[in-house]
């Protein structure tokens, strides 16, 4: 969507691009510039794009996006300002009220992957933008992380689901994983080929992660944690895997340094 569409002015450009370079300078997770009004983007539709102004985005929760059992709570509500290339896609409907927001960056850089990706592409649409690195197909994918944000999956949802793999627990495959048990309560692996392990993520909490198979070119493993009483997905490359708890803790930080509150 081009940026007039988000209702920027010249003043406020001023203020995104002020931003913008205290993001650059001050670290891979840093913020914009929290000192101007929020103003939530209205459009019902965001897609894929490099545009590095800054975007308002608000996520308020709701108890199911089906209209019949939809209810808002607005007890909880995300806010965020940052670069417009992280949102990979943002819809919002105010009537019956829910949203899907998500987004998408580079582990190690904090990068939105959408300049990854146009850096890495060839011919006419290949991009050159200074400070972003020139990966190949299989390391971009392998540091390529995806956060989904909806407004329907909440703390207390994703725990009251977890209640039926209390006794799936199986066995140790280390890092604190765990294979899940045979009994039929234990949901199979939705792919063909993949796997469902159980993440031990305190005493008493644990996490579904689902993987697809070895395959290099697919980034494979999904699996939910708590943010602000919302609950967030998040899709990783397999090879990090065995670094799940320090992928949790970095999406936690980076939804951190982007929230307005």
């Amino acid at each position: 969507m081009p940026p007039d569409k988000l209702g920027t002015s010249n003043s406020r450009w001023s203020l995104f691009a002020v931003g913008l370079l205290t993001a650059l300078c001050c670290g891979k997770h840093a913020s914009f510039a929290g000192d101007q009004e929020f103003s939530p983007v209205s459009s019902n539709l965001l897609g894929n794009s490099t545009v590095r102004s800054a975007v308002d985005i608000e996520v308020v929760g709701s108890t199911s996006v089906v209209p019949h059992e939809h209810r808002l709570e607005p007890e909880r509500r995300l806010r965020f300002r940052l670069e417009r290339a992280y949102v990979t896609n943002f819809m919002t409907k105010e009537a019956p009220g829910y949203s899907l927001l998500t987004l998408s960056y580079d582990q190690p850089s904090g990068l939105p992957n959408a300049l990854i990706a146009a850096v890495m592409m060839r011919g006419r649409f290949h991009q050159d933008i200074p400070g972003v690195p020139d990966l190949d197909r299989e390391e971009a994918l392998r540091r390529h992380i995806i956060l989904n944000i909806r407004s329907d999956r909440s703390t207390a949802s994703r725990r009251q689901f977890l209640q039926s793999f209390a006794d799936c627990v199986g066995e140790a495959v280390g890092n604190d994983l765990f294979q899940t048990t045979r009994a039929s309560a234990c949901s199979p692996s939705v792919y063909p080929d993949g796997q469902t392990l159980l993440a031990k993520i305190d005493d008493v909490t644990i996490a579904v992660v689902e993987c697809q198979g070895d395959d290099r070119w697919t980034i494979g493993c999904s699996m939910n944690f708590d943010f602000q009483d919302f609950s967030v997905g998040m899709t990783f490359h397999r090879s990090n895997l065995a670094q799940w708890r320090s992928l949790i803790a970095s999406a936690r930080e980076f939804l951190a340094s982007h929230q307005v509150r």
